[in-house]
């Protein structure tokens, strides 16, 4: 798992970076503890395990923490571009929206027969120490979640292409094989809107 493998190295390696965002450079201690402050945020909620969580807000780095805690209690992530688009895709087993202040999902969203929860939340998590202690990964309760790839959408609809960790860990060496990824690789994302 994904979250388990960030918590070791943050452990292994709190001082080495693992991202840089805006410019601000994060360590994987820095990363992991923001993802543990969100699980135990998320922990806390009505939360469906097997559930569907659409991610909406506009910091790709908040929607990474989000969707990395929220697989790790064993929710299936998608990040979308807007409310709308949850209904777009069909969402059915819809379990929560995690979405930025001044977005309003309850005029935004369809009703759904099946409750969700709705956790509005100021951006920019990545700003300021979360503080804490990471606990021991190997001891830690996570549920395997999976994440939602959305398509570009070029063709007018967009596809989804349910990616958990066993496919995940199949995935990733190729992935890094056919790019020539290694521990020391910097790999710069671009986020067109």
């Amino acid at each position: 798992m994904l979250v388990r493998r960030i918590y070791e190295w943050a452990i292994a390696t709190p001082a080495k970076t693992a991202l840089v965002y805006c410019g601000i450079p994060f360590t994987y201690r820095a990363f992991a503890l923001r993802i543990e402050h969100a699980r135990q945020t998320l922990g806390r909620q009505p939360l469906r395990p097997g559930s569907i969580a659409a991610i909406r807000v506009d910091s790709r780095l908040d929607a990474w923490i989000f969707a990395l805690a929220l697989r790790s209690l064993g929710l299936t992530t998608v990040a979308v571009r807007s409310l709308a688009q949850i209904d777009e895709l069909g969402l059915d087993d819809l379990g929560c929206v995690i979405a930025a202040t001044g977005d309003n999902p309850s005029k935004q969203l369809r009703k759904r027969a099946r409750p969700y929860f709705v956790m509005q939340i100021q951006t920019n998590l990545y700003l300021g120490d979360p503080g804490g202690e990471l606990p021991d990964p190997a001891r830690m309760p996570m549920r395997p979640g999976a994440h939602i790839m959305l398509t570009s959408g070029t063709t007018g609809t967009f596809k989804t292409a349910p990616i958990d960790d066993a496919i995940a860990a199949i995935r990733q060496p190729v992935l890094a094989a056919q790019c020539g990824f290694d521990e020391r690789s910097v790999v710069c994302l671009f986020d067109f809107g």
